[in-house]
């Protein structure tokens, strides 16, 4: 019993020996548990895959973001009927006035409501159109440095793989770093960044999710979220998108609530990371209590005008993505 006992401590020795041996640079799943039983001179090399492959992705993302516009605005391009009415000349309402038959008067308002509706959608479209143009990298550089002149209290930077470059030092790069902090007996705090970077650049880190049953499914079955469940980023987290859309549906209904989720991920993502879309959410909402509630309370001209502006955002998400 003993024998096999010892014979069991040499084997594993031996393993453990063998595997600090090999020349290993890189990891299937970079979980806790495979990132712990790694030699120091392996988690060196395995910090330098991880650094070379979080330089090539910031390069991707930062040609990507300097090549798109930031929205700032829905960008509803009018349509043709829209364009015929702007060109009208509406009814004056001494003209309405004027008019003897009643059935005249309601027709010439409705025209005149059309009408001014038009024109105003039209010179939104143009005003938009008039602002100096910004690129997502430009937007996100400039809520880093807080120049935005925007109180978004509640989400802080815009969530975007992109900020995770911009805000974090790739220090895995630095052997030298790497191996003196093993050296110095922070052997945790290099698996957790190697864990972290690996999490951002969407490697396998072997987290898992609580399940819950109470969460509502789409008519195939599941719930149909932006990302898989084992890829959600660490700069979405699935709380905060979450409370995006219940703040979609305490806000707007859950009528646009659906029409948000039917969307396509592509249009959902872009419409988070390439615009100003979650920032009007959160400004249409109040949380005193933690319970999210909509600050338009009886007020319906200003729950329209959001709806509009809302409408308008599902819109561009369909040109966005």
């Amino acid at each position: 019993m003993m024998a096999s006992k010892k014979n069991r401590h040499v084997k594993a020795r031996q393993a453990a020996q063998a595997r600090a041996a090999r020349n290993i640079k890189q990891l299937g799943a970079y979980t806790h548990a495979n990132l712990s039983k790694t030699a120091d001179k392996q988690l060196v090399n395995i910090a330098q895959t991880i650094a070379q492959e979080w330089d090539r992705q910031k390069r991707v993302e930062t040609t990507k973001a300097q090549n798109t516009t930031f929205i700032s605005s829905p960008i509803v391009k009018p349509d043709k009927r829209i364009r015929m009415f702007a060109q009208r000349v509406p009814p004056t309402q001494a003209q309405i006035d004027a008019e003897p038959i009643a059935k005249r008067r309601k027709l010439m308002r409705q025209q005149r409501r059309k009408i001014l509706d038009a024109q105003a959608q039209v010179s939104e479209y143009n005003r938009i159109q008039s602002m100096p143009k910004q690129t997502v990298l430009e937007r996100r550089q400039a809520e880093i440095a807080g120049t935005t002149g925007d109180q978004y209290g509640r989400g802080g930077i815009a969530p975007s793989k992109l900020t995770e470059f911009l805000t974090h030092e790739n220090v895995l790069g630095d052997r030298a770093f790497v191996a003196a902090q093993l050296k110095g007996g922070h052997r945790k705090e290099v698996i957790k960044d190697i864990q972290s970077a690996a999490k951002t650049l969407g490697l396998n880190t072997g987290e898992k999710r609580k399940s819950n049953k109470k969460r509502k499914t789409t008519k195939k079955g599941r719930y149909n979220l932006p990302y898989r469940k084992k890829d959600f980023p660490r700069y979405m987290s699935y709380n905060r998108y979450r409370a995006l859309e219940k703040s979609i549906a305490a806000s707007m209904g859950g009528a646009r609530l659906k029409q948000f989720r039917a969307l396509s991920k592509s249009q959902r993502r872009a419409l988070v990371e390439q615009s100003d879309f979650a920032k009007s959410i959160f400004n249409w909402i109040e949380s005193p209590t933690g319970r999210i509630t909509s600050r338009f309370g009886q007020d319906k001209k200003q729950y329209q005008d959001a709806r509009k502006i809302f409408d308008g955002w599902l819109k561009t998400a369909k040109q966005l993505a």
